[in-house]
């Protein structure tokens, strides 16, 4: 008798999984009118990008960005200029670099876009991605930066989301949310000042193939930048034998044979290739078919209010560093202490001072050469993109 109850309620959480698994993306498109999804905004695009992304294709929208992060070093005038930043000198001032882009690329997609040209109708006054993007151009802008590099690597942030969520999640995106990020980033693009941006999505498919089948080629510096940042991850490795190995296999089969060729990287094992595909596959069917929609957003950018002086944290703790992470207090000092002092957690990753635990003020973020740099031409950029002057909190501290 109860087996036939157990197996009644397990039939009836299927065929709820199966009726709510797209009901939350369809629900929250028919908020908007279908003049709206033909003509669509930045504003728009962004909101029906961030629904896939916060809710239902959350792991393989961030592993595609990762690979989009990695794949363009593989172009070796990318390769060349980061070395000379000098951001990969040694752990420190690689894990500073890592979290410092996540901030920033986190910081831009998640906070809505004003002022004009944004299509931004809503009254929105949050001026965080404005001061985001104009700090990223700042940076850039200390650097000879070749357009087309600036291009391709905007490209890449569109197609290996999409390509990643079509391969290996529990649906691929829709055309209207694949056009979505294709406006979305071309707007961030826009605000970057990168010129020559396409008119459609298969433009920009087309010209990113073409560009890196005739400039992503073996080079030095791809080789070493590659090799500089994987070794770093791999140290954060524990101790288990056979585990780097392991890993290295699967870096290598996460990325495509043009772009191993172009770092140096060896073809992976067929074996563990075929395990990792098949553990993608395993885990859109296992999403699909056996678990409930997510009803909360997993964001990777701090979006509550600012303190009093502007400064915001990071939200995960990074194993690299915990750059931006608060201190604890209470339940978690404890917890904290104890993985302290059974190992778990080295002394030297505790947040703190050294890792800047106070928090970070967007017009700040950068090499530490360059943190106290360039605050009035960033905040005076941020403004214009925003579409007026930035008060309150967020707004240009005076110098002490």
């Amino acid at each position: 008798m109860w087996l036939s109850a157990v197996g009644i309620a397990f039939a009836a959480y299927l065929l709820l999984v199966r009726r709510l698994r797209y009901r939350q993306r369809d629900r929250f498109l028919e908020q908007f009118t279908s003049s709206e999804l033909e003509h669509m905004t930045p504003a728009t695009a962004q909101k029906i990008a961030l629904n896939s992304l916060h809710y239902d294709n959350v792991v393989t929208m961030t592993l595609g960005t990762y690979v989009a992060l990695f794949k363009v070093f593989g172009i070796p005038s990318v390769a060349s200029l980061l070395i000379k930043t000098g951001s990969f000198e040694n752990a420190r001032s690689i894990s500073k670099r890592l979290a410092d882009t996540n901030v920033l690329l986190s910081t831009l997609i998640t906070n809505p876009f004003t002022g004009p040209g944004s299509g931004n109708d809503a009254g929105i006054d949050d001026p965080r991605g404005a001061i985001a993007v104009a700090r990223m151009n700042y940076l850039h802008g200390r650097y000879n930066i070749n357009n087309d590099d600036m291009r391709y690597n905007l490209a890449l942030f569109v197609l290996e989301p999409m390509k990643w969520t079509a391969h290996f999640d529990w649906r691929p995106h829709s055309p209207i949310e694949c056009q979505a990020m294709f406006v979305m980033w071309c707007e961030i693009g826009r605000r970057m000042g990168i010129a020559n941006l396409w008119s459609t999505l298969d433009e920009m498919d087309a010209w990113a193939a073409a560009y890196e089948e005739e400039r992503m080629q073996p080079s030095e510096a791809s080789f070493e930048l590659a090799h500089t940042l994987l070794e770093h991850y791999y140290d954060r490795l524990p101790g288990i034998p056979g585990a780097r190995r392991f890993l290295r296999n699967v870096v290598h089969s996460i990325l495509d044979e043009r772009t191993r060729r172009a770092m140096g990287l060896p073809d992976p094992s067929p074996s563990v290739r075929r395990t990792v595909y098949g553990l993608f596959h395993l885990r859109a069917f296992v999403v699909r078919h056996f678990c409930l929609p997510r009803r909360k957003p997993l964001y990777w950018a701090d979006v509550k209010p600012p303190g009093p002086d502007g400064r915001l944290h990071t939200i995960y703790q990074r194993r690299g560093g915990p750059w931006y992470y608060p201190e604890a207090t209470g339940l978690a000092k404890i917890k904290q202490d104890i993985k302290v002092s059974l190992g778990i957690l080295p002394h030297e990753k505790v947040p703190g001072p050294q890792w800047r635990s106070q928090g970070y003020r967007l017009e700040e973020i950068g090499p530490t050469r360059f943190e106290r740099e360039g605050h009035e031409e960033v905040m005076a950029q941020a403004a214009q993109i925003h579409g007026q002057e930035i008060k309150g909190p967020l707004g240009l501290r005076p110098e002490k």
